[in-house]
Order: C-alpha cells, then structure tokens, then sequence
C-alpha cells in the first residue's frame, strides 16, 4: 500500500458472476473519493489510516515477525483501475463457499442476536454448473452487519437500505462480503 495506490498479489476478480483467478501484479489507484472499511472493526477508515496501518507488511521484516503481523485481505470495487471502496479484513477466506446472490430488499431490521439483516425477496443464486440463475422459492435472509455496502460507487450503512431496493451480494451462506445496491 502506496499514497496514492494498492499493488495486488494474487488476486480474484468477478467477471459475470464467476470468479477468475490472476497471479501477476495488479496496480490500482485510489484518491480522495475512495472509501475504507476495516471489517474487522465495522468502521470505515481514512486512506491516511490506511496507508499508515498493518495492512500492508513485509512478513519478512523483523518488525512483522516480532509482532506476528501479515498482510490483510480485501475486496474491492473499482472503476476502471481506480478504487472506489474497499474493505480489509484479516483472515483470508476460500471462495469456493461464495455465492452470488441477488434480489429485492423487502425488510431491513438490526437484529438484537445477529445486527443487521436484509430479507431479500425474488431473489435467486447465480448457478457456475448451469451458467444461469436459479430461483429461490422463499424469502432468503442475510446477516449484511459487517458487509461492505456499495451504492452509487460510495459505502453506506446498513441503516441507509430501502425496501425496494435491488442487490447483488457476495455472501458466504448467511453472512455478506459485499452488498451492492443496484
């Protein structure tokens, strides 16, 4: 993690709802109007917090292995190769269990046990085996409380969600990685 730019190792980009894999370096920029969130905290960070962090850490150097440190995950959303939101968070977490899921938001309710949820209604999951997608035949609900949510390019909070509105998430069974509002 530069100033201005995030070089990428090994990455997964979504393209049609599949995800590919690359193993060359990818550089991509970011700027004043490019938002942060640690999903860890559940807080957006700023990109001086960014730049300044762990996030980012030569595994080799003494310092990192004196305090454990190694490089955190993220997902991001770009326009073009610049980078418009993005979420880090620790642990690295498989992508075969990820799904791609999209609907009609007809209920968001912070819930006391799991915090915020969407009820998503039409919904249905993009199938790889089928190359379609699949209907679901009942509501589907999703625990979005530590998701990044994008609308129009900008991470909002969960409580900004209204019914009707469309979504695409990337979910891992029950909990969302990155809620998309369309």
């Amino acid at each position: 993690i530069f100033d201005d730019r995030v070089w990428l190792d090994r990455y997964y980009l979504l393209n049609q709802h599949e995800w590919e894999r690359y193993s060359r370096e990818k550089e991509l920029f970011y700027d004043l109007d490019s938002a942060f969130y640690n999903m860890e905290t559940r807080n957006l960070i700023s990109a001086v917090e960014l730049y300044a962090g762990d996030y980012a850490v030569d595994e080799d150097e003494e310092r990192a292995r004196d305090l454990d440190l190694r490089n955190w995950y993220a997902w991001i959303y770009t326009d073009g190769d610049r980078i418009a939101a993005m979420a880090v968070q620790k642990d690295w977490e498989s992508l075969s269990g990820q799904r791609i899921t999209a609907g009609r938001a007809v209920s968001i309710v912070n819930d006391p046990l799991v915090g915020w949820t969407v009820t998503l209604g039409d919904s249905r999951d993009w199938s790889s085996r089928r190359e379609a997608w699949v209907p679901k035949n009942a509501d589907l609900r999703i625990n979005i409380a530590s998701a990044m949510i994008i609308r129009h390019g900008e991470i909002i909070s969960a409580d900004e969600l209204k019914p009707g509105d469309g979504l695409y998430i990337v979910r891992d069974d029950f909990r969302a990685k990155v809620v998309i509002v369309k």
